[in-house]
């Protein structure tokens, strides 16, 4: 079982969150680098100089020219309730 120190909470793996944070950004940076490169312009949801705001300026532009769909996808938990067997054929 995790015990907290002074000031601090131990994360599911019994490390601190305030390390786990620093370590977080310390590969946050060069991972993002390489893959907002490959990223569509049309992805929002947590792009660095991106907010919900942008996404909705950039839905009214669509249905402005005309466009009747806007589709918001989200993954979370995907790989959770995917069909595994289907994925390793």
């Amino acid at each position: 079982m995790d015990t907290p120190k002074a000031n601090e909470t131990l994360g599911p793996l019994g490390i601190t969150t305030a390390l786990g944070g620093v370590v977080q950004q310390a590969i946050s940076k060069p991972l993002s680098d390489n893959y907002e490169k490959v990223f569509s312009d049309g992805s929002y949801g947590f792009r660095p100089n991106r907010s919900c705001h942008d996404s909705i300026e950039r839905a009214v532009e669509y249905v402005n020219d005309g466009y009747e769909w806007i589709i918001d996808i989200d993954i979370e938990q995907f790989f959770c309730k995917v069909n595994h067997d289907k994925l390793n054929r």
